[in-house]
C-alpha cells in the first residue's frame, strides 16, 4: 500500500520533503498552486510507508484520502479527459468532489436530490461516480451516472468502452425504477455538456 501527501505550502523540490526512512517513490508538481482533493496544493508524494505527524507538520504536508480511493478519483478524471469535458468540471471534481450533470447538453452543477442516487449507488458498489447525464426518454426519465468501478482490474475495459463511444453507466430509471440497471450507453456531446442517444 502506497501513501498520499499533498504539498500545501510549496513545489516539491529538494529540502521541502522528508527523507529519514527513504525517498517518496515518486511525486507530481502542478503548474500552480490549486484546490486538489480539499487542499490548496502544489502538488503530491508518494511514499510506501505512512509519515508520522511530526514529519507531516515540519514540511507543511497534508495526507489525502487512502490508495484506491486517490487512483480511482484520478482514473475518473482521466475519462473526463478522454471525454473533453470542460476543464472547469474536471477541476472541481479533482478540488473537492463536486459532480456535474449535463441536462439537455448543458453542463450544470448537479442537484441535492440527484446527489442522493450518486450516493447509494457508490456506497453500494464501491464505485466513483465521475458525470451524470439526466433525460428524457420514450422509456422514462433516467439518470445515467458514468463511473469508475471499485475494482481496478475492470478499468482497462472500461476505458475501452468509453473510447469506443460507450461508457458504463448505471442508469437510475426515475419513471419505472424496477428498470434501473447497469450497462453501456451511447452518449454525444453537445453544447458544453453530453446527452444519451441509446
Amino acid at each position: 500500500m502506497n501513501y498520499y501527501y499533498l504539498s500545501t505550502q510549496r513545489p516539491i523540490s529538494i529540502g521541502t520533503f522528508p527523507k529519514v526512512r527513504g525517498e517518496p517513490i515518486d511525486f507530481v508538481n502542478f503548474d500552480k498552486r490549486k484546490l486538489f482533493f480539499g487542499k490548496m496544493a502544489w502538488g503530491y508524494l508518494i511514499y510506501d510507508y505512512a509519515l508520522t505527524s511530526k514529519e507531516m507538520n515540519d514540511y507543511e504536508l497534508s495526507a489525502m484520502p487512502p490508495e484506491d480511493k486517490v487512483l480511482q478519483t484520478l482514473e475518473a478524471a482521466e475519462r473526463m479527459k478522454l471525454l473533453n469535458m470542460h476543464e472547469y468540471a474536471i477541476n472541481d471534481f479533482l478540488s473537492d468532489g463536486t459532480l456535474n450533470v449535463s441536462v439537455n447538453g448543458v453542463l450544470c452543477w448537479i442537484e441535492e436530490e440527484m446527489l442522493k442516487h450518486v450516493a447509494d449507488l457508490e456506497e453500494k458498489y464501491g464505485t466513483m461516480v465521475y458525470h451524470v447525464i439526466h433525460g428524457d426518454h420514450d422509456f422514462g426519465e433516467c439518470l445515467s451516472m458514468l463511473f469508475v468501478s471499485g475494482d481496478a482490474e475492470d478499468w482497462h475495459e472500461e476505458r475501452n468502452a468509453l473510447q469506443r463511444g460507450y461508457p458504463y453507466a448505471y442508469v437510475v430509471n426515475l419513471s419505472f425504477r424496477e428498470c434501473s440497471e447497469f450497462g453501456g450507453i451511447r452518449i454525444k456531446p453537445i453544447k458544453d455538456g453530453f446527452v444519451r442517444i441509446v
